[in-house]
C-alpha cells in the first residue's frame, strides 16, 4: 500500500464549485487518499453538500468550524490530517485526475521533501497553461536560494514562481502551526508558508505539466475590495526581509522591488473598488508615504516594472488621484 496523501478542503460560499472539486478529487488516478472537506463557517449549501459526500465515501471526512478565514480552515484540515503526505486545494478550483499521482511520484523519484506542478487559470470556460520556469526536474540543496526561495519575494530575469500552496505536495510532519498565517495579516499569506517551510527542504521536484485548475472567480478574495490591503503588501515585505537577514542571505533587489511595484499597481486597483473618489483617495494616500514606494514611483526610476504601471505611477506620484481613480475605473470596467 503506497502512503497515505492527505487532501485538505477549506470550504467557504462555493456552493456552485464545490461538486467540481470533489469530484475532481474522487477521481484521481492514486487511491490511497483522504479527504478533508473544512467548512468554514459557510452560510450557503457547502455543509450540507459537503456532509452528503462524506456519507457516500469512507475517505471524506467532514469538519465544521466557525468562521476564521482560509488559513485556520487549513489549519483545522492539517490537525485531523493522517496522512504522510498532505496537499491543499481551493474548494473553487479543481484538479486534473493524475494530479496526486504524479506529485508522489516526483517525490519518490526525486527523494524530495516538496514537490509542486504547473498549473492552468480558467476563466469563461477558457483554460491557459502556464509553465513553470525550470529545465531541471528537480532543484538541489545548493539551488535553493537561488531558485525557489528568491522567486517567491519577487518576480525577476530569470525564474518567476507562483507561491500558492495548491500546486505543492508536502510532508505532513515537516509543517508546523506556526506556517498557518492569517490572509488578514499578509497579502499572498502563502508566501509565508512556503518560505517557512522552505528551511526543511533539501531538494524540489518539479512537474513541468500543468495538473492544478486555477478559475478564477471575480467573487473570491482576491477579486473584491480588502480595505487595508496596502498594509497587508508592507506586512508581508517586512516578512521578506525579516527572513533575508535572519538567515544570512543577500537580498534580491530586482525582486523586492518588483514586489512593491506590483503591490502598489495592485492597491490602486483595490481601491478604486472601495466606490468612490474619497475614499480611493483615503486608501492610495499611505502609498506615498512607504520609502521603497515612494523611490519606485518616481518616474527617473528605472524598475523593470511593466509598461502598463508607467502612467498609473506618475499620477500617483504627482497627486493626481481624481485622474487615476477615473482612468482605473474605466480600465477595471472593461475586464468585469
Amino acid at each position: 500500500m503506497p502512503p497515505l496523501v492527505s487532501i485538505v478542503v477549506p470550504i467557504y460560499k462555493v456552493e456552485s464549485y464545490l461538486a467540481r472539486c470533489v469530484d475532481s478529487l474522487l477521481t484521481q488516478t492514486y487511491k490511497n487518499i483522504e479527504i478533508i472537506l473544512v467548512d468554514d463557517g459557510s452560510p450557503d449549501n457547502c455543509p450540507s453538500i459537503a456532509d452528503s459526500y462524506a456519507a457516500q465515501h469512507l475517505n471524506i471526512q467532514v469538519i465544521h468550524k466557525a468562521n476564521g478565514g482560509i488559513s485556520s480552515a487549513r489549519k483545522e484540515g492539517w490537525r485531523a490530517a493522517k496522512g504522510e503526505y498532505i496537499l491543499f486545494i481551493d474548494s473553487d478550483d479543481y484538479v486534473e485526475p493524475t494530479m496526486v499521482k504524479k506529485l508522489f511520484s516526483a517525490i519518490e523519484e526525486q527523494r524530495a521533501e516538496l514537490a509542486l506542478c504547473s498549473y492552468f487559470t480558467e476563466s469563461d470556460g477558457t483554460k491557459c497553461a502556464h509553465q513553470l520556469a525550470y529545465s531541471q526536474s528537480h532543484i538541489e540543496k545548493t539551488d535553493i536560494v537561488e531558485q525557489y526561495i528568491y522567486p517567491l519575494m519577487g518576480k525577476g530575469e530569470s525564474i518567476n514562481i507562483p507561491g500558492f500552496l495548491c500546486i505543492r505536495l508536502m510532508k505532513r510532519e515537516l509543517i508546523e502551526e506556526s506556517y498557518f498565517v492569517s490572509e488578514n495579516q499578509y497579502f499572498m499569506e502563502d508566501h509565508v508558508f512556503d518560505l517557512k517551510y522552505a528551511d526543511k527542504v533539501n531538494s524540489i521536484a518539479v512537474i513541468n505539466e500543468p495538473l492544478y485548475v486555477y478559475c478564477i472567480n471575480r467573487a473570491s478574495l482576491s477579486n473584491r475590495y480588502r480595505p487595508g490591503k496596502w498594509q497587508m503588501y508592507i506586512n508581508l515585505y517586512q516578512y521578506f526581509l525579516n527572513y533575508l537577514a535572519e538567515r544570512k542571505l543577500t537580498p534580491p533587489t530586482e525582486r523586492l522591488e518588483s514586489f512593491i511595484a506590483g503591490g502598489i499597481f495592485a492597491c490602486i486597483d483595490n481601491a478604486v473598488l472601495s466606490g468612490s473618489l474619497r475614499s480611493f483617495k483615503q486608501e492610495i494616500s499611505h502609498i506615498t508615504t512607504f520609502p521603497p514606494a515612494e523611490d519606485l514611483l518616481n518616474i527617473k526610476h528605472h524598475s523593470p516594472y511593466p509598461r502598463s504601471y508607467k502612467l498609473p505611477f506618475l499620477l500617483l506620484h504627482h497627486r493626481l488621484y481624481s485622474i487615476l481613480f477615473f482612468i482605473r475605473r474605466l480600465s477595471l470596467a472593461r475586464h468585469i
